[in-house]
């Protein structure tokens, strides 16, 4: 009796993937950066800025931006005091149970920031 066995050396597959961009309020984790009001150059030409993350996902995750990490409970928002100024790009990561997302968000002006009271 003869019996023949077949290998694979390699195998692909083809799959779908949708990926979607929503405003900050609507995003399961929602990123808005801006300078603070009265801000004070540092002297390196740097200025005070937060970063205000809010998660809407259904789980805490856990959030990290210029290397301090929080955990942000569900529904929770949480800031980030960084230096930087109007047009910089922030880097937000966030990770949790089905989440593992990065978010890069432009600093903008204190006018423009709804968490400080003036947007």
């Amino acid at each position: 009796m003869t019996v023949g066995s077949m290998g694979f050396s390699s195998v692909s597959a083809s799959r779908d993937v949708s990926v979607s961009v929503a405003d900050s309020e609507d995003a399961y984790i929602g990123v808005e950066a801006c300078e603070t009001p009265n801000n004070n150059s540092s002297g390196n030409g740097s200025i005070p800025a937060k970063v205000f993350v809010t998660n809407q996902y259904t789980d805490s995750v856990d959030v990290t931006v210029s290397g301090k990490s929080r955990i942000v409970a569900v529904g929770g928002q949480r800031h980030f005091n960084l230096k930087a100024q109007e047009g910089d790009t922030v880097t937000v990561h966030a990770s949790g149970d089905g989440i593992d997302a990065t978010i890069h968000a432009t600093v903008g002006e204190t006018n423009d920031c709804s968490h400080l009271g003036n947007g």
